[in-house]
């Protein structure tokens, strides 16, 4: 039973076996911890240990009077987690058991997740010229990709820097905690936590993040499409009403009675533009950033649901004001040190940057790489560059993707990458009018916050 190598086998040895079942009932820990260790690469494991306790530490505390116990909390967590030989007890009681599965299940998911949007992206960019193809680019091109078998270092880098992404989540999520504890501002984190790390190993944890952002984008994208179309289905229903004579939702229709839908979304709340507003597309990198804040378990939920769904989990995540990693890396830091270029690529090493990094952006800048739209980086964040091996990063097809994004025109890249130049739904709905009942409509589908 300590040999088996998945929880779900574990759980059809005890199902299928009496015997069994009356051996792992005796002492269900031991097995549970045995084959969770058999799917975390050994090498990071004190590191898979240090997040599941972090879980548990740095949780939401109610009492305010709590509130600096809790800061005792986050410095001595990040004492330890950072000292020359951390130690993180692993998890034994059932509970931790449970809460560290669910967290390699999370973990799981997105190392599969990335894998395969990476390959999709790669085999994008080979079989199209970005240049030629820039009024196609609206509708995305169906290309073939075929999923490519990560080796056991790429597996580790990319565990590694979800790890990374999730104790960093749990430590400058504020919303997990009251108001006061938003001291943690951008700068803080950086030299508190990022800072801690290698460029290269900074840089992980960011394609991390763009992956989750780049869901929350196009899920955002999605909604303002849909926010327009029933906007523009109302104007049409008050038309046909209007020109029969009738009433517009059982009321007397008059110019009085209208509402100019971008003077509605574009209202600030709580110190924070709605999403729908000029001023949310504006500001997108960073409030974007702050919804992934919520950690893997949250973008987990959040990849598996369907549009109505995600569109209810950004409703309650509303406002959306958390400084998190875009702020903590406004912009290119040369205080970090240059990777040295190894001579012997082939020996891959996960303690060092892999030849992706160093090709591409080591050379180029150094020091720690920010989140802007003025910022390159996005399409090679796309393409999980710093996670693959040597191979893999000189093949044709990474070779090729690589060089089309050297071709391409910044604003092309910008506009893929990063949404730049996207109207908003303020903006192309400039004009419109509806009843205020018909706002009702619109803010009990989309969670428009405006006040009537």
């Amino acid at each position: 039973m300590e040999a088996v190598t998945s929880s779900k086998d574990l759980i059809h040895l005890i199902s299928g076996s009496p015997h069994c079942n009356r051996v792992f009932a005796a002492k269900p820990e031991r097995y549970m911890l045995a084959a969770l260790r058999s799917v975390v690469p050994a090498r990071i494991w004190t590191e898979f240990c240090a997040a599941v306790y972090s879980a548990s530490v740095l949780r939401t505390v109610l009492d305010v009077n709590l509130l600096s116990n809790d800061k005792e909390h986050i410095v001595l967590f990040l004492g330890r987690y950072f000292s020359p030989s951390p130690n993180f007890a692993p998890p034994s009681t059932r509970k931790e058991l449970l809460a560290a599965y669910k967290l390699h299940r999370d973990v799981d998911f997105f190392i599969k997740d990335i894998t395969f949007k990476a390959s999709k992206q790669a085999h994008f960019l080979f079989h199209t010229n970005l240049s030629r193809d820039l009024a196609n680019l609206s509708a995305e091109r169906v290309v073939a990709s075929v999923p490519f078998e990560i080796s056991d270092t790429e597996k580790l880098r990319i565990y590694r820097a979800c790890l990374r992404f999730e104790i960093y989540s749990k430590v400058f999520r504020p919303a997990q905690r009251p108001g006061q504890l938003t001291r943690y501002r951008g700068r803080e984190q950086f030299q508190l936590f990022l800072e801690r790390f290698e460029p290269w190993g900074v840089e992980e944890v960011t394609c991390v993040h763009q992956h989750l952002s780049n869901m929350v984008r196009a899920t955002l994208t999605a909604m303002n499409r849909e926010f327009e179309s029933e906007v523009l289905r109302l104007v049409a229903h008050s038309n046909v009403v209007r020109a029969r004579g009738g009433d517009v939702n059982n009321e007397s229709w008059s110019d009085s009675a209208t509402v100019a839908v971008s003077d509605d979304i574009s209202v600030i709340n709580d110190g924070w533009p709605q999403y729908f507003s000029t001023e949310f597309s504006r500001h997108s990198i960073r409030a974007i950033s702050s919804i992934v804040s919520s950690g893997l378990s949250y973008m987990h939920g959040f990849a598996r649901s369907d549009n109505k769904e995600r569109f209810e989990l950004l409703r309650r995540n509303y406002p959306v004001q958390i400084p998190f990693l875009a702020s903590a890396l406004p912009v290119v830091s040369l205080s970090g040190a240059l990777p040295t270029t190894r001579k012997d690529m082939q020996n891959e090493d996960p303690t060092q940057a892999n030849l992706g990094y160093v090709t591409y952006k080591a050379s180029e800048h150094g020091g720690y790489l920010g989140i802007q739209e003025s910022d390159d980086s996005f399409p090679y964040r796309a393409l999980g560059y710093v996670f693959w091996d040597s191979e893999r990063i000189a093949s044709e097809l990474f070779r090729e993707a690589f060089s089309e994004i050297r071709r391409a025109p910044w604003r092309v890249l910008s506009k893929r990458y990063t949404g730049r130049g996207e109207q908003s739904p303020e903006k192309n709905l400039s004009g419109v009018e509806l009843s205020e009942s018909q706002l009702d409509i619109l803010n009990d589908r989309f969670g428009l916050l405006y006040e009537m």
